[in-house]
Parts: structure tokens; C-alpha cells; sequence
């Protein structure tokens, strides 16, 4: 099975270094896979691409409109018709689910967080199968985007890090540290740790 890996960018982000074991996984699976990026941003994502020897290509060297990418994928997709358009992000599931139905390609779509663009939510009949890479998720698709059971699949992507070293629980006396990086924007829910927080603070003011 030939597979496009169709992702908005490779920049710096969670989605985009998971494509290196998400592809790999593929492909032991007998799919011959390609990841097609609309536009490079930082390109951070790249160097783990190459380190797995996983082919790429970035079809524009900036930000382009959803309709030129759409034009220049389906031109691509003309030129070298995948059987199965596997799209990642908001922007680049679009494009996908576009193509898919002018050229009849099946549409599969990850979806990476309990949020939805608006347009996302109008096209999401156009991918076949989503896919979700959490529980929470899982039930995002299925109750708010109204997307039936049987057209999910849940894929959790967090793996543990076995090489680096392994952190002593907290043992309720030492100070207990919080940590988490991520942009500051509402489908990161941080929205929802700052109130967990000032709970845990209000009912536990020695921890401070």
C-alpha cells in the first residue's frame, strides 16, 4: 500500500516528531510511505526524518492558502496517486480531505486534540477513518464532532523514555514541582492545570 504522510509543517511540534515512529510503524506493516509537507516553518522535524531514513518533501518554502496547496497536491497526487492519504494537523487535513475527493483517494485523518476548527468540523466527512492519539480525543471525535464509533481508531502516541534518567516519585514532604511546556493556546488546556493548581494550593497551603 502506497501511503501520503500529509502534514501541515515540519516544525518544531508534537505532532510533527511523531511521524518518525508513526511512518516506521507503517512500514513494517509492508506500506511504502511518503511524507509531504505544504510548508517548512522551523523545520525541527526534519533531522529526526532523515536520522530514520525516512523519504520527505516540503512543497512550498513559505506560507501558502489552502488552495494553492490543494492545486500543487493534486497536481502531485496526478503525477503519483498514493491508494490512502494519511493526514496530520488542521491545515493539512483539509487539503487532504479536498484532494481525496476530487482525485477518489480514501481520507484517513489524525486528530491531535480535543479542539475543532471550524472548518475541520464541516469537512470531517471527507476522511474515511480518524484517527485519535488519546482517549480524551477519542471521545472529542465521537461526541462533539459526531463522528460514529466504527469511523475511530485510537492510536495514543506517548511512549516513555527509558534512556534518560527516572526522577523519585514525590514523597509528600520535599517540595512538590509542576512542570509543563506548551504554546499558550486554548486546545493546550492550560486553562484547566492553573485551576488544578490553585486547588491543590488552596486545600494543601503547605505545599507551597
Amino acid at each position: 500500500m502506497k501511503i501520503h504522510y500529509l502534514v501541515t509543517s515540519l516544525e518544531n511540534g508534537g505532532a510533527e516528531f511523531a511521524i518518525p515512529s508513526i511512518v516506521q510503524s507503517l512500514q513494517r506493516h509492508g506500506c511504502e510511505v511518503k511524507v509531504i509537507a505544504c510548508e517548512p516553518r522551523d523545520m525541527k522535524a526534519a533531522p529526526k526524518l532523515e536520522a530514520a531514513k525516512i523519504p520527505y518533501e516540503v512543497m512550498f518554502d513559505s506560507r501558502q492558502n489552502v488552495f494553492t496547496y490543494t492545486k500543487a497536491y493534486l497536481k502531485r497526487v496526478k503525477a503519483d496517486r498514493p491508494d490512502v492519504i494519511w493526514t496530520s494537523l488542521s491545515g493539512a487535513t483539509m487539503v487532504g480531505q479536498l484532494v481525496g475527493k476530487l482525485a477518489h483517494i480514501p481520507v484517513v485523518s489524525w486528530k491531535h486534540s480535543a479542539a475543532v476548527r471550524i472548518y475541520t468540523q464541516i469537512f470531517r466527512k471527507l476522511s474515511q477513518l480518524w484517527i485519535a492519539d488519546s482517549a480524551v480525543v477519542e471521545e472529542f471525535l465521537h461526541q462533539t464532532m459526531r463522528i460514529p464509533k466504527k469511523d475511530i481508531l485510537s492510536w495514543p502516541l506517548y511512549y516513555c523514555d527509558t534512556q534518560h534518567t527516572k526522577t523519585n516519585f514525590w514523597d509528600g514532604k520535599r517540595t512538590l514541582r509542576i512542570g509543563s511546556m506548551g504554546r499558550l493556546r486554548e486546545q493546550k488546556n492550560y486553562v484547566v492545570l492553573i485551576e488544578a493548581i490553585d486547588t491543590l494550593l488552596k486545600n494543601r497551603p503547605d505545599l507551597q
